[in-house]
């Protein structure tokens, strides 16, 4: 009778290391997950930051290669033909044409809430991927973004913190000020 409880006891024994070896393994797939996980979300911060700055340099640039006291003179539809237009558009027709990561470069004159838009670089009948016009018309109106409303009071470059829907996927915003010869936002 003495065998029984033995192999009883073998047995109870022998599921312990068992037991003693998922427990383990399942820490190390967690403690896997938690590290993979903090390191995809610092990578992502990192990317983002990067991103960013990028976009914000490039704002910079935008801006600094835009005449400003030339701006002022294009107020009507018209003149988007004409060679005036064409020079004033060229340096951001190459900053959006140089980079496929910038997806649409133009000026506006900030109001309240809204922007007149002044140089679109996107080429007259080209389309977002939503289907709807990607150029915009001298003298059309769009809604202002938070970033041209804090470039415009403050005349510094502003980018958004977070990405936001676009037509062409989630994107970053940046606004630069576009400054005339005397220091004024135009």
């Amino acid at each position: 009778m003495k065998s029984p409880v033995a192999n009883n006891l073998q047995r109870a024994g022998t599921r312990r290391p068992l037991l003693i070896g998922i427990a383990y393994g399942l820490v190390v797939i967690a403690t896997t997950g938690i590290i993979g996980g903090t390191v995809l979300v610092a990578t992502r911060e990192v990317m983002l930051s990067n991103e960013r700055e990028y976009l914000r340099a490039s704002a910079k640039t935008a801006a600094a290669l835009v005449d400003a006291d030339i701006l002022s003179t294009f107020t009507r539809p018209d003149q988007e033909r004409s060679p005036a237009y064409a020079a004033a558009v060229r340096p951001l027709y190459a900053i959006d044409n140089a980079d496929n990561s910038i997806e649409h470069v133009f000026t506006a004159i900030v109001g309240r809430d809204s922007m007149q838009v002044v140089l679109d670089a996107s080429p007259v009948g080209t389309h977002s991927p939503d289907g709807l016009p990607a150029h915009k018309s001298l003298g059309s109106t769009v809604p202002a973004t938070p970033e041209a409303m804090l470039a415009w009071a403050a005349k510094k470059t502003f980018v958004s913190e977070k990405a936001s829907p676009t037509p062409w996927g989630d994107g970053l915003e940046a606004s630069a000020p576009v400054l005339a010869a005397d220091g004024h936002v135009v």
